[in-house]
């Protein structure tokens, strides 16, 4: 292949030493082909659904179930009963069974009970996770760290997170409010930096803030 990128209908980026090329076909099952990083088609299937590689494994559908497989494209365990995912790069995997979302680990071991409305893919060793219509924080192990209480929270670098109640505020882990909520908008901390709005003024906050 000497313009490899044109072999194909959609290309994703890298990720674990594959990047993935596909064709989605109209009536029948799509093309998919996993490239390693000399640019050589390790393997292809054929799946309903297929994803990139996370902790040396990747999910597919063929049909209805989801499963795990291998580098060499093999399977190595079905995902019974799971209905929805979301990808993480924290070595968790968010998924949805009977209407309520959890976390397995790369072998497909449920490691974070299925109970929450909803969750995202964690951020570190934060992640957050809704119940009852509110958002609030867990751990790595599960623990929940912030009560679901806001309408929005976000975890980011050092245990720092923004919280959303009619406007943006931050916290640190413990659930100690750093700042009270007065922001219009903020972004999630990283490199120990955020930028704020306040009034009709951009502002860069340092963590921590807490003296």
């Amino acid at each position: 292949m000497n313009d490899w990128a044109d072999e194909y209908q959609y290309v994703n980026d890298f990720r674990d030493g594959f990047a993935l090329g596909y064709f989605i076909n109209k009536d029948k099952p799509n093309d998919y082909h996993f490239i390693n990083k000399e640019l050589k088609e390790v393997f292809s299937i054929k799946a309903k659904a297929a994803f990139p590689f996370w902790e040396d494994v990747a999910v597919i559908n063929r049909d209805s179930t989801y499963e795990l497989i291998n580098k060499k494209g093999e399977s190595v365990k079905l995902l019974k009963g799971i209905d929805f995912l979301k990808f993480s790069n924290e070595g968790k995997l968010a998924v949805r069974s009977q209407n309520k979302w959890g976390y397995i680990d790369n072998k497909g071991n449920q490691v974070i009970p299925f109970q929450y409305d909803s969750c995202d893919s964690f951020k570190g060793d934060y992640a957050k996770i809704q119940m009852d219509g509110k958002w609030g924080i867990i751990d790595k192990t599960g623990k929940t760290i912030i009560k679901p209480q806001y309408k929005n929270i976000t975890p980011g670098d050092n245990g720092i997170f923004i919280y959303y109640d009619v406007a943006w505020g931050i916290m640190d882990k413990t659930g100690e409010k750093i700042t009270e909520n007065i922001f219009l908008t903020i972004t999630p901390f990283a490199n120990n930096k955020a930028l704020a709005r306040l009034g009709k003024s951009f502002i860069i906050l340092k963590s921590p803030l807490k003296k």
